[in-house]
């Protein structure tokens, strides 16, 4: 998990070096958790769907009725936003909720 509400990291590059770095980075962290990334403005963002296992458990125990449950799906999304920072540097904004292989990638940005 992010430390909530957000984590901020400071990288002492241009926006466009951060943004190849966080490409480099932190995007292939999140491929092998089922994350897919978009871009929105001067923002990555990077969503998942996943079925819980209460959904499966429930489809097996209450069955046929229990089928329904699996209707359900969680959608967990980070973003990450870069902007300038004030001295020169880039400010990299993320929000949500991510793996500790996620954290360790945000972190090495820093």
């Amino acid at each position: 998990m992010i430390a909530p509400p957000s984590s901020i990291c400071c990288a002492r590059t241009d926006p466009r070096q951060a943004r190849r770095e966080a490409f480099e980075v932190i995007a292939p962290a999140f491929a092998p958790h089922g994350y897919k990334m978009s871009i929105v403005g001067s923002a990555l963002i990077f969503r998942r769907q996943c079925r819980p296992g209460w959904t499966i458990a429930l489809a097996i125990f209450a069955f046929p009725f229990g089928l329904f449950a699996l209707l359900h799906k969680e959608v967990q999304e980070i973003v990450v936003e870069i902007e300038p920072g004030a001295g020169g540097g880039t400010s990299l904004l993320a929000h949500g909720v991510g793996s500790l292989a996620v954290r360790r990638a945000f972190a090495q940005l820093s």
